[in-house]
């Protein structure tokens, strides 16, 4: 059995065209909406467990002091300011501006990247912190 070829041309290839883009930006639209809510989710669990985890070090030594306990408490205030995503749903690097309260995170860092992947099972997943310079490579 030989191979089907489909041809077509004029208005056929137009209205293809034009659905295949249609498609497209209804794909793109909902996955860049799901990450502002969904994706936020996973991004803030993170956050909040690594700079609990840096505060609990201190627990056991000794050195916590009233200022380190106000700041555990604020880490459930942790805010996404923005949070952008580059490449497809399946490999996406997402660049996240970080507040915890109205102050800066503890670590400094209030730019952070991640990569995370999406699945109509799980959702967003977060498999582990990126570079800027991936970020701006997934475009690609």
């Amino acid at each position: 059995m030989g191979a089907t070829t489909i041809k077509v041309r004029g208005g056929g290839a137009v209205l293809l065209l034009m659905l295949a883009l249609g498609v497209g930006a209804f794909r793109y639209m909902n996955v860049r909406s799901s990450l502002d809510t969904d994706a936020a989710a996973s991004i803030k669990v993170w956050l909040r467990a690594e700079y609990t985890g840096r505060f609990l070090q201190h627990v056991g030594s000794g050195d916590v002091d009233e200022e380190q306990a106000q700041q555990l408490l604020a880490m459930d205030e942790i805010r996404l300011l923005s949070i952008d995503g580059m490449g497809p749903a399946s490999d996406m690097v997402v660049r996240v501006e970080v507040a915890v309260g109205n102050d800066a995170p503890p670590d400094g860092k209030a730019v952070r990247y991640y990569r995370m992947h999406h699945s109509e099972l799980t959702g967003w997943v977060l498999d582990r912190e990126a570079t800027a310079l991936s970020y701006y490579l997934n475009l690609f």
